[in-house]
């Protein structure tokens, strides 16, 4: 995979004379891949279209590379592919802020299937290598068993516990809401 070198514009060159324009190519060496993070997390319908295994972090959690090429500007698209993990709600990607020399920088976020954004690295980069990590939640609680005598009952205080920590500056809270779960039946259901 190769990309154009520079991305000045020539057609807005004013020409006086015989010019000649000579294409700069630069082979694309930037990797895209997504990070399961958790131990155990695997995707729930198979991996992206030509995506491959390779290797995991310290934390268990398998990475997953494109194998193709990439450069700035290229686009990517956030895969539609779900991982799973037991005991864990998957809420998206999170992909944390970055900032180049060249290309300026942008904000951490939280990529969902579709989407597309632009990777920001080229040769000129001190990372060249653009991970999405697998953003997980669990909601944890005490177990709590009521015998049925008619009223309404719902589950004591519950927190929301997130894979990632950085998510604390992010405003986490903002992802999952707790509000009051209610459950009843009838007498004899």
């Amino acid at each position: 995979d190769y990309g154009l070198l520079s991305s000045n514009d020539v057609a807005s060159t004013k020409i006086m004379g015989d010019t000649t324009f000579t294409a700069q190519w630069v082979e694309k060496e930037g990797t895209f891949r997504y990070h399961l993070v958790l131990p155990g997390a695997q995707w729930s319908d198979g991996a992206p279209a030509g995506f491959v295994q390779d290797g995991a972090s310290k934390a268990g959690g398998e990475f997953w590379v494109d194998p193709a090429k990439y450069r700035h500007p290229d686009p990517i698209t956030v895969t539609d592919k779900v991982p799973t993990c037991d005991g864990y709600v998957f809420l998206g990607w999170f992909d944390k802020a970055r900032t180049t020399s060249d290309h300026g920088g942008t904000e951490a976020a939280v990529r969902n299937a579709g989407e597309t954004f632009t990777y920001m690295y080229d040769e000129n980069s001190k990372d060249n290598v653009y991970t999405l990590d697998a953003l997980w939640a669990s909601i944890k609680a005490e177990p709590k068993t009521v015998t049925y005598d008619g009223d309404e009952h719902g589950i004591d205080a519950a927190t929301v516990e997130y894979n990632n920590k950085s998510l604390e500056d992010f405003g986490a809270g903002d992802l999952i809401k707790l509000v009051s779960l209610q459950y009843s039946e009838p007498e004899g259901g």
